[in-house]
């Protein structure tokens, strides 16, 4: 049995204005919608006017959907932190997850974490439902040590 591999893509952004909890349902309720028509699963992370999102799926839908945000006007300072290919999702259940410094309310059914949630996910039991929390986890840790704005 052969694997496919899943191509995996994370970037980094900066908001070009501050974010509001409506504007983070909307974000994920279209990315959802999308994510859900190109295959794609993955993670969105937002704080203090930085984005940092992983996508998984088809390379050319991955890199499709990171076209849409390249011309979305919310974001700038692109910059890629991961590309390539991996044996299997991380986020095989997240159409869409999200973390960030508030929950999301009225949102679609999804993974939508504080990260005061995110961080309870680090003492959840169950293998299966704990390495995509924790490697948001881990991975905002490190966006939070940086000043805002700073990337690399």
């Amino acid at each position: 049995m052969t694997v496919t591999p899943v191509f995996q893509l994370a970037y980094t952004s900066a908001a070009t204005s501050d974010v509001t909890g409506n504007q983070l349902r909307d974000i994920l309720e279209t990315s959802q919608r999308n994510n859900v028509r190109d295959g794609i699963t993955g993670v969105l992370m937002y704080n203090n006017g930085l984005f940092f999102q992983i996508l998984e799926g088809d390379q050319s839908a991955v890199e499709g959907c990171l076209d849409r945000i390249r011309a979305d006007v919310r974001h700038s300072a692109i910059a890629l932190a991961f590309t390539g290919h991996v044996e299997h999702r991380v986020f095989a259940r997240w159409e869409m997850g999200f973390a960030g410094p508030f929950p999301v309310k009225g949102g679609p059914v999804g993974w939508f974490l504080s990260f005061e949630e995110l961080e309870a996910c680090e003492a959840a039991q169950g293998e299966g439902h704990r390495a995509a929390p924790l490697l948001a986890l881990h991975v905002y840790r490190q966006l939070a040590r940086r000043p805002h704005g700073a990337f690399g």
